[in-house]
């Protein structure tokens, strides 16, 4: 890990945990809650251009920032309601919403995922 001060954690880019692969993208495990000992969880999602991942629903907060590409994102809790978002956007999806990502574009997501008040802890997978 480090020598930093307590409450200090620096990560190169070689000291992520594990990567977790999907159909047509790949997800860097960067920052897990019982190894790192923080309440979150950070990763970076890679997709390939034409893929769509549907069916996505966590029991935590994820707070989204597109580094590259761009995405579409269709709501399962609302009928109709989509959003394209391009680099360097960002996007927000409360605990227990259902949506679809699709890529447009190729791209890089970097996700942060947080428990909510009454919820679980976040996960380490």
């Amino acid at each position: 890990m480090n020598d930093f001060p307590p409450g200090v954690i620096i990560k190169q880019p070689d000291e992520q945990h594990f990567d977790v692969e999907f159909p047509g993208a790949i997800s860097h495990r960067i920052f897990l809650p019982f190894e790192d000992n923080v309440d979150f969880k950070l990763t970076k999602f890679e997709g390939k251009a034409g893929n769509t991942w549907t069916n996505l629903k966590y029991p935590w907060d994820e707070i989204v920032y597109v580094v590259q590409g761009s995405c579409k994102l269709t709501f399962a809790f609302k009928a109709g309601a989509e959003a394209q978002v391009s680099a360097g956007g960002s996007y927000r999806i409360q605990a227990g919403r259902e949506y679809t990502v699709e890529a447009i574009e190729d791209i890089v997501l970097i996700c942060v995922f947080m428990a909510v008040p009454g919820g679980p802890p976040v996960d380490s997978k």
